[in-house]
Parts: structure tokens; sequence; C-alpha cells
């Protein structure tokens, strides 16, 4: 328990959730089967072992922090997370033979790419939304709410392109190997499609939850989480029937469902957190915005042409490859379009250029 005098309670108990959860997987597929029916169990470990610590010691820091553990993300919220997963393998199992694997490790790439934009950047925003909400700076909040969703847009829409293009080479790349067959590689793409088109839903209400924790709310995301885990199984059931009716992979429908949902869940936080700070500087955020989607659709053009010209390439040259020429492209467009957080960034580097 060092981290609790710290005001630091969550990381402790998710470190037990995704221990569980990823304890069973070897990432890179060599132990591809006996790994993902372990990886099932544990899941449901991980979960058994801090649904007491939700529950129980909670109480015990109402009293211990005066309250204060209302400011810290509520490990609540991710068991819904968890419990989504869970409802996707169940149906994931009716299906043909792979696809609990296919979404598995769809999601974990996608999940990746995540955890590298979203939560870091939601993390470090955190400590500057509390103290602005504690000294009653609601327009300094408002601001810099703006500005960490602009930044999320920045980020997390050519990590979407890039891995809706480039999920087969990736996957092939990462896991083509042993028991993970080239039509496991197949599933597995196609599964890390529909879930990156959900990195920017997944990356938006990462900002916007750490916000309502800011102001003392865990209850808010939690509820519109809940809702959304609703629809998520709803979605999981009708979109899985229709692309089986169209004749694609039906756990494409999973991966879906679960990108929609969140897409509404980020809409939805965005709405009540726009009423309690009386606007989030929608002019700027819509400005940043459609730079930043012209930028990734000459991106996405780009990585569509590199992908028809090296398709015959070793698969490692067309991923590495397609990551640079995205990057590249991606770098040049939001340059050429003046997307205020480039200009910004740049003038942060040549400031410390000359500094130095």
């Amino acid at each position: 328990l060092p981290l609790h005098p710290k005001e630091n309670f969550h990381l402790q108990v998710n470190a037990w959730s995704n221990l569980g959860k990823f304890k069973g997987i070897d990432f890179f597929g060599f132990e591809y089967v006996a790994g993902i029916h372990q990886a099932s169990r544990n899941i449901i470990m991980g979960d058994t072992r801090v649904i007491p610590h939700d529950l129980a010691f909670r109480p015990t820091l109402r009293k211990q922090f005066n309250n204060k553990f209302h400011s810290q993300p509520c490990p609540f919220d991710d068991r819904l997370t968890d419990q989504n997963f869970w409802v996707n393998n169940n149906l994931g199992s009716k299906m043909v033979e792979g696809s609990i694997q296919s979404l598995t490790y769809g999601f974990t790439l996608m999940v990746m790419a995540q955890a590298a934009i979203a939560q870091s950047v939601a993390i470090a925003a955190m400590p500057t939304f509390s103290a602005q909400h504690a000294l009653g700076k609601v327009d300094e909040m408002r601001s810099s709410l703006a500005s960490a969703l602009r930044g999320m847009f920045l980020l997390s829409l050519p990590a979407s392109v890039g891995l809706i293009l480039l999920a087969r080479p990736i996957v092939s790349m990462l896991f083509e190997r042993g028991e993970f067959t080239s039509t496991v590689t197949a599933m597995t793409a196609w599964a890390l499609v529909w879930y990156a088109a959900g990195l920017v839903g997944h990356s938006i209400m990462e900002v916007l939850t750490r916000a309502f924790y800011a102001q003392q709310d865990t209850k808010t995301p939690v509820i519109i989480g809940a809702i959304a885990m609703g629809l998520n199984v709803v979605f999981s059931i009708w979109f899985s029937q229709l692309f089986a009716q169209i004749g694609w992979y039906p756990l494409g429908g999973l991966a879906l469902a679960n990108s929609f949902a969140t897409a509404l869940e980020a809409i939805a936080l965005f709405i009540f957190m726009r009423k309690r700070l009386n606007g989030i500087e929608g002019k700027s955020i819509a400005d940043g915005a459609w730079r930043v989607g012209l930028a990734g659709l000459g991106m996405g053009i780009g990585l569509w042409m590199w992908i028809q010209a090296a398709g015959s390439l070793n698969r490692w040259l067309v991923a590495l490859g397609g990551v640079a020429v995205g990057g590249i492209l991606y770098l040049i467009g939001v340059v050429i379009l003046k997307v205020p957080e480039i200009r910004l960034l740049t003038r942060a580097v040549s400031n410390r250029i000359k500094r130095d």
C-alpha cells in the first residue's frame, strides 16, 4: 500500500486485474491455443481479486482521506470494460473456430495504441484538471480540456487510420507463425480493423473521464459506461448477424459494436461535460478536427498506394515501411494545414533549442 499516501489507489488495483488478464497470453503467439484459454480464466481471476478491494477498501478511504478518493479513477469503470470482453468471448465461441483468439489479439493491439496515446495524455492532464477545479478556475479547465481533446484527435486519428490500413501486415509481422496460420491472421486483422475504428472514441473517452474524476465525480462516467455496456451487447448481436448475412466474418460485428458503443459513450460524456463547463470551446475543437481529418485522409490515400505498390514485399518491410510512410505523410499534412498543436510544438522545440 505504499501508493496510498500519495493518493494513488487505482494503480495497485488495476495491477492485479491486468496481471490476471495477460498472464496467460504469449504475446507473439507461440503458445496461442493454450494461452487463450488461460487468458479467459485469468480475466475472471483478475476481476475476482479486485472486486473485494473495490467494495471493501473504498469505505476505509472515505474516512482516511476525507472523501479525496472521489477524485481518483473508479476501478469499477474498468470492470465494465472487462465484462464487455467477457460478453464478446461468449458470442465469439459460437462463431467459426479461431474467432475468440482473433478478437483477443485484435483488441490487444488496439489497446496498446490507446495506452500509448490516450492514457498517457489523460493521466498527465488529470492533475491540471484537478487543480483548476479545486481553485474554481472554470475557464482555465475548459481551455485545458479543449486542448487535451484536440491533442487526442491529433494523435489518435493517424493511429486509427494506420491500424485499419496496415492491419494485415502488422498482424502477420507480429503473430503469423506456428499455429497462428494465415487464416487466423486474416481473422485477427479483420477484428483489428473494426476495433481500430473506435480508437478515437476510446481516446476521447479517456480524457473526458479524467475530467469527471477531477471534479470528484465518478458516478456519471460509471452510469454512462453501464448504459454503453448494455448497448454493446445489443449491438454485438445485431452487427454480428448483419456481418454474417453479408458474408463477412461475424467477429467483425463484435469489434464494431465495441467501437460504436464507445463512440456513443464518448459523445454522452462530452455532452454532460459541456453542460457542466458551459461549453468546451467547440469552435476551436472543430477547427482542429477538420484539419486533422484532412491530413488523415491524405495519409490514408498515401498508405493505400504504398500497400498496393509493396504488396509482394516482405511483410516486415510492408508494415514498418507503411508506418514510416504514413507518419511522414501525416506530419506533412498537419504542417501544411497549420494545425495549432503542431505550431505550439514547433515553437516549444525551437525555444528549447535556443535555450540550449
